[in-house]
Parts: structure tokens; C-alpha cells; sequence
């Protein structure tokens, strides 16, 4: 099909992208450089790029309304030819009240239901109703800020718990009481809250990791990868 009509596909392409960039004048999306987990935040720009999302940085600090936003900010505008995309990344999904019958259980999604990256990432992205004007450059790919081991403890250092960097070799986590569900679809939210979701265990001069969800399914959040790996590589850690 893609040989057969490949012009009438490259135009439909090329319609849509069009289309798309008349929408969405008026919102704008700013992920203020400002917030504790910088270097999570340029990962979540990375992936945008990777998804051909435009982006752009404040080379100057701006204001929008009361909130002052500081220079090295980044801002997507949801104007663009991939602004499906935009809607898909960095909006909440939400399943729609499907019944298998009329009055009866939900119907199970096939698949995930949420992938909105700043819910999976912990990166504060705020959603703005208007037309932002900073002075920007366009971003090609973000820079990931070099880190620094500082000072000289006679002890340890300490990790700072916001920032997912310092946090590898956390493999222990325990579910919300309430409000688990961020985006997308969750069912039995009451049989889960407030229990654990990862469980370690020592065996013998190893340790098992029991982790209470698939954190390898595909489409999952770096988080629930973070769970895998720490526990394939702290699992026999002694």
C-alpha cells in the first residue's frame, strides 16, 4: 500500500501536519527550569524531540499571569504539524465508563490507558490557556546538566529524595492510600491502596525483590524500569 500510493499518502501527511498547526494556538506548555529534578526534566524534553515535538528554551526570564519563569525553561507550543502528539504526551488520558453490559463490571482496556510523561517522570509541565511570548531558541536536543559529588562527610552523603538520579538504588515502594489513578484506567484501587509494591526478601547471602506489577511491559514508565534493574542488580548484591 505505502509503494502503491506513497504520493497520496505523503500528502495526506502533509494535509495533516498542516491542519495541525492551525490548532492549538492559544495553549502552550511550560516546563519551568526551576524544579528539584532538572535532569529528569531535559529526559522528558529528549523524548519529546525523539517524537519530533518542537521545543523551545527561555533564554530570558518571562512571565506569564503571576508566575515569573526563569531563563532555561522550556516551552511547547501546542501549535505544531506533531501536536497530536503533544495532546497524547503531556495530557491525562481518561477511559471512558465502559460496561460489558448495562449495569455490569468494566470492560478491561486491551492495553495501557495512560502514558502521559510527566505523571510517569514526576516533571511539573504546566498547561497555559493562552499564547505564551517569551524570547526562545529552538532546542534540537536538550543538555543534560553534568552532576558533582561535593564536599567531604565523615560519614556519607546524603541523596536528595526529589531527584530520580540520586534515588537508583531505591527498590522498596509502597502504593498511595488514595487517589492512585494519575491518567488513563485502574481497576480495584481499593484492594491495592496503601499496600506495598515492591517487596525485598533476604535469602540466604542474596535477597529477592518481589515486585507486585509488570515494571517490564512495554510502554511503561522509566520509573517501573528503574524497579527492574535495581532489583536484577541488588538482588545478589552482598
Amino acid at each position: 500500500m505505502a509503494s502503491d500510493d506513497r504520493e497520496a499518502l505523503l500528502y495526506g501527511a502533509a494535509q495533516m501536519a498542516r491542519d495541525e498547526g492551525r490548532n492549538g494556538a492559544s495553549t502552550t506548555y511550560v516546563i519551568p527550569a526551576d524544579q528539584a529534578d532538572f535532569p529528569t526534566v531535559t529526559k522528558l524534553v529528549d523524548k519529546l524531540r525523539w517524537n519530533n515535538i518542537r521545543v523551545e528554551r527561555a533564554v530570558k526570564p518571562f512571565t506569564v499571569g503571576d508566575r515569573r519563569y526563569p531563563a532555561g525553561s522550556y516551552l511547547v507550543r501546542e501549535a505544531q504539524p506533531y501536536r497530536a502528539a503533544v495532546l497524547d504526551l503531556l495530557n491525562p488520558q481518561v477511559y471512558p465508563d465502559r460496561r460489558l453490559y448495562p449495569g455490569g463490571p468494566l470492560e478491561p482496556p486491551y492495553d495501557i490507558t495512560g502514558y502521559t510523561l510527566s505523571f510517569q517522570m514526576g516533571v511539573t509541565v504546566n498547561k497555559l490557556n493562552q499564547a505564551v511570548r517569551a524570547e526562545t531558541v529552538a532546542v534540537d536536543w536538550p543538555t543534560v546538566p553534568t552532576g558533582a559529588v561535593a564536599g567531604a562527610p565523615k560519614y556519607a552523603y546524603g541523596l536528595d529524595p526529589r531527584v530520580n538520579e540520586g534515588a537508583e538504588g531505591v527498590t522498596v515502594a509502597t502504593w498511595p492510600k488514595t487517589k492512585l489513578l494519575k491518567s488513563g484506567f485502574l481497576l480495584g484501587e481499593d484492594v491495592i491502596g496503601g499496600k506495598a509494591a515492591v517487596v525485598t526478601a533476604k535469602v540466604g547471602d542474596g535477597q529477592v525483590v518481589m515486585i507486585g506489577f509488570k515494571p517490564q511491559h512495554r510502554a511503561q514508565s522509566h520509573g517501573t524500569y528503574k524497579l527492574l534493574f535495581n532489583a536484577m542488580y541488588l538482588g545478589g548484591h552482598r
